[in-house]
């Protein structure tokens, strides 16, 4: 059901073309050269240790219903 979601969600059939450029028109802030590099950095296991230790317990973050105490007790 999520797979299915998430590849009609990222299809390129269906879009408006005069509205994406609309938009793209008034983006006016581009990123600096250092976070562009930052941003095509693999991501790194310290980095996803502070985001699961800073998760909200008691709530979930996606739609299958997984706690973020879950993900904090098993992280590890």
């Amino acid at each position: 059901m999520q797979r299915d979601f998430y590849q009609d969600l990222y299809t390129s059939q269906g879009i408006n073309e005069n509205a994406a450029s609309k938009l793209l028109e008034n983006i006016t802030v581009t990123l600096s050269e250092e976070e562009a590099n930052m941003c095509d950095n693999e991501i790194g296991v310290h980095e996803l240790d502070k985001v699961v230790k800073g998760l909200k317990s008691g709530s979930s973050p996606g739609i299958d219903g997984i706690s973020n105490t879950f993900y904090k007790q098993y992280w590890g």
